[in-house]
């Protein structure tokens, strides 16, 4: 009697496509510094855009609006907190990519190897440590 193996071979992961997140950070970052610029043109179509990109982002990303800085006499869509946010998340997007790119490529050197490397309580102590906030405070 004969036996049948069945070979199968794993294929390769699914991969999103990355520019529906690159439009979106392109978005939060573009779009509090573009509302105001589009305000001061007093154009018709994109002045009335401005306000209704000052209104969505000052609604739905940013929680304290009133502390927006001001651009040309108008307010920028969030305030410098969530704005820092936003950089803070193209900077994580640049360092993916950048590990992405060089893991694809096999070098030796990314930009986080050496701490992805660490074991994981090594890791939970050298974060936790960058931020004295966190430590237990004294009564």
């Amino acid at each position: 009697m004969a036996t049948a193996l069945a070979l199968h071979e794993p294929s390769a992961p699914q991969v999103w496509p990355r520019w529906p997140l690159d439009a979106l950070l392109w978005v939060l970052f573009l779009g509090p510094v573009i509302a105001p610029l589009f305000q001061v043109t007093g154009l018709p179509l994109a002045a009335s855009a401005g306000m209704l990109a000052r209104d969505l982002l000052a609604a739905y990303v940013c929680p304290t609006p009133d502390r927006s800085i001001r651009l040309l006499g108008l307010p920028v869509a969030v305030c410098a907190r969530c704005w820092g946010a936003t950089i803070g998340l193209w900077a994580a997007r640049w360092l993916a990519g950048r590990a992405r790119a060089e893991y694809s490529a096999a070098a030796p050197l990314q930009p986080l190897g050496w701490f992805r490397g660490l074991p994981w309580p090594a890791r939970l102590l050298l974060a936790t440590s960058l931020w004295p906030e966190m430590w237990p405070q004294q009564p």
